[in-house]
């Protein structure tokens, strides 16, 4: 009994579920006919192929209503408006970047690493996964660290991914509250959506990065605009060091865990590569150097290591005129050396012989000499 009258029951916490490689995630349909999981009192979405493609529409799309804000280095970023004030004043970012000492499934393995993402990520104050749905979706919690006098925020994002094939991959994520997740002294922003889209580009990849993200709080919008775009190359550029590196370090860190790897989930419609072929035409290259032709959608399957060619069976009489032919030339040249060597060791045993013979006579005749 507490003087403030009855003690407040504990409320009983569902425990946090999660999805094992193997089993049943648990799906089941609503009313908007979207595919859910249940996890910790709460319903969750789970990013199908309808999702995905609607995320690699809208990063690949180069129409009008994208303004291209920076180009330094190769990289390209453009900006455009929201396109729901209601939600955020912030304006949406894309960016393109070509990197040609990286092939798409280190780029993937990359962004993916979350034990390699301290090692590079200096801004990254904490960050942890909550709990998986199913093999292609998870929660995870990240904070970021800002300058001394602005305070730090963080954000509770659910993380979908799929290898698409032909070396095409996605990565996408969107704000959802977790339990586990609960605000804290930071300020809470927002994903309103995010996404990679991974392809090749000839030995290489590319990226197109596509992000609304509004950190809330005091800062002025068109100062947010302005330093979001600004700072698109210097976050490529970075990315272009740490990617080179990973191989060498996931060498040495268990080489082993890549929990993210799913079967390929081959798209059942032909897709377009719209900013790849912009930037095609921009740079001179040609699609097919970029894309070595050798699937529907333009985009080429991993090299793969020769196949040992079946020896050939001939038939018996082609065998036997084989063995009736004369030599060739280049053959004959090869053999005379050989006959020759074999010709002086038979002599040797006659040049031998009359040796002796001769010595014989000269002891007979009482003529013998000193060697």
């Amino acid at each position: 009994m507490s003087i403030f009258g009855k003690k407040k029951k504990d409320v009983e916490k569902e425990p946090v579920k999660s999805w094992v490689p193997g089993s049943d995630p648990g799906y089941f349909k609503k009313e908007d006919g979207k595919t859910y999981v249940h996890n910790t009192g709460r319903d969750y979405q789970i990013n199908l192929e309808e999702d995905f493609m609607q995320l690699r529409s809208f990063a690949d799309d180069m129409s009008t209503s994208w303004t291209l804000k920076v180009e330094k280095n190769g990289v390209f970023v453009w900006s455009r408006p929201s396109q729901d004030a209601t939600k955020s004043a912030v304006n949406i970012l894309k960016m393109f970047a070509v990197f040609d000492e990286t092939t798409p499934e280190v780029m993937y393995n990359v962004l993916h690493d979350a034990d390699y993402r301290p090692v590079w990520d200096t801004s990254m104050g904490a960050g942890y996964n909550i709990c998986r749905l199913d093999s292609n979706n998870d929660l995870g919690y990240y904070m970021l660290k800002l300058p001394t006098g602005v305070t730090n925020r963080d954000f509770c994002n659910k993380r979908s991914w799929v290898c698409a094939g032909n070396r095409e991959f996605i990565i996408m994520n969107r704000s959802e509250p977790h339990e586990r997740c609960p605000e804290t002294k930071c300020v809470r922003a927002v994903s309103i959506i995010s996404g990679y889209l991974i392809r090749q580009h000839g030995k290489g990849c590319s990226i197109t990065y596509v992000s609304q993200s509004d950190p809330k709080g005091w800062i002025p919008t068109s100062i947010l605009n302005h330093v979001i775009t600004s700072n698109g190359p210097s976050v490529i550029e970075k990315l272009r060091v740490v990617a080179r590196a990973y191989p060498e370090w996931k060498a040495k860190n268990n080489p082993d865990s890549l929990p993210w790897l799913t079967p390929e989930q081959p798209w059942s419609v032909a897709v377009e590569n719209q900013t790849v072929e912009w930037y095609a035409k921009k740079t001179g290259a040609s699609m097919d150097s970029i894309f070595p032709p050798s699937s529907a959608n333009g985009v080429s399957e991993a090299p793969k290591p020769e196949e040992a060619k079946p020896e050939e069976t001939k038939p018996e009489e082609a065998k036997a005129e084989e063995a009736t032919e004369e030599p060739k030339e280049e053959e004959k040249k090869e053999e005379e050396p050989k006959l020759e060597e074999a010709e002086k060791e038979e002599a040797k045993p006659a040049e031998e012989t009359e040796r002796k013979e001769e010595e014989k006579k000269e002891e007979v005749n009482g003529e013998t000499t000193s060697p």
